[in-house]
C-alpha cells in the first residue's frame, strides 16, 4: 500500500522534472515588461498646470503639490512630492490627470534600505534618472537576450460555402394549441371568505 502511493508521486515529480523551466531567474534574467505594467511614476513638468486633481484623487495622500502665481495669475508648482511608502500604485492620480504631466514608467524597481528614502521630490533629477538608468539596463539586457517569441498554432481556417451545397430545410413552425380545449375549461375565480 505504501510502496503503490511513493511510487505514484514520484511519478508525478518526475514528469514535471523534465517540463521546461517558467521561473525567471530576476535580476539575471530581466523580466518582459507589457506596455501597460504599472511601475514608478514620470512626472513632466512642462505639461502640468497645477490643477491638484492628482493630489485630490490619490486615496492615500501619498501626493503633495505646493503651487504660486506667476506673473501672469496662474498656478505654477514649485513642489510635487511623493511618498511611496503608502502607495497603491492604483493609478487615480494617472487617470485623473487632464494633461497626462503624470504616467506609469516600466520601473519597478523602488526598493530602499530606510523609509526616509521613499519620499521623492519629483522636481529635483533624482527620480527621472533613476527611471532613466532602469530604461538603459532594460535596453542593454533585452540587446543581449531578445525576448522568445512564442509561436503559436495558425488556427484552422473555415473552408469557403459552397454555393452549389444544398441548403438546409427551414424548421416547420411549432402547432398552435388547440383554442377549442382552451375556451372549454373555465376561468379561476376568486371566492369570497364566508361563502
Amino acid at each position: 500500500m505504501y510502496g503503490t502511493g511513493l511510487l505514484k508521486g514520484l511519478a508525478v515529480t518526475i514528469r514535471h522534472f523534465f517540463l521546461p523551466k517558467f521561473t525567471e531567474q530576476y535580476p539575471e534574467e530581466r523580466p518582459n515588461l507589457s506596455p501597460a505594467s504599472h511601475g514608478f511614476f514620470e512626472y513632466d513638468y512642462d505639461k502640468c498646470i497645477a490643477c491638484r486633481l492628482c493630489e485630490r484623487a490619490c486615496p492615500n495622500k501619498v501626493i503633495h503639490i505646493e503651487t504660486e502665481k506667476d506673473e501672469n495669475n496662474k498656478n505654477k508648482v514649485t513642489g510635487y512630492d511623493m511618498d511611496i511608502s503608502y502607495c497603491l500604485f492604483c493609478g487615480l492620480c494617472i487617470e485623473a490627470c487632464p494633461t497626462k504631466a503624470l504616467m506609469n514608467a516600466q520601473n519597478f524597481e523602488t526598493t530602499v534600505y530606510h523609509r526616509k528614502n521613499t519620499h521623492y521630490d519629483f522636481l529635483s533629477p533624482v527620480p527621472h534618472e533613476m527611471n532613466e538608468k532602469f530604461d538603459a539596463v532594460q535596453a542593454a539586457y533585452l540587446e543581449k537576450h531578445p525576448p522568445k517569441v512564442s509561436v503559436a498554432r495558425p488556427k484552422a481556417e473555415k473552408p469557403a460555402p459552397d454555393p452549389n451545397a444544398p441548403k438546409p430545410k427551414p424548421k416547420p413552425a411549432p402547432k398552435p394549441a388547440d383554442a377549442d380545449a382552451a375556451a372549454e375549461k373555465p376561468a379561476p375565480t376568486a371566492e369570497k371568505e364566508g361563502e
